[in-house]
């Protein structure tokens, strides 16, 4: 949470509007505060590269709108 946080705000300062994704063994409860301070999308272990690729698709066309 802390390292995600001070990522964000690194960006933020530097004005980068990037997305940010996050991977791996995160724990559930962690996943809505993750969300709310601006991680776009959590994946878990076993997540299907399709779905992951799926998603970073439709948050890069999003930002093209």
């Amino acid at each position: 949470m802390k390292l995600c946080e001070k990522v964000l705000n690194l960006l933020k300062e530097k004005e980068a509007d990037i997305p940010v994704f996050l991977g791996g063994i995160i724990p559930e409860d962690d996943i809505p505060a993750l969300k709310e301070m601006g991680i776009k999308e959590v994946f878990g272990p076993g997540t299907p590269l399709e779905t992951i690729i799926g998603k970073v698709k439709e948050i890069a066309i999003s930002k093209e709108a």
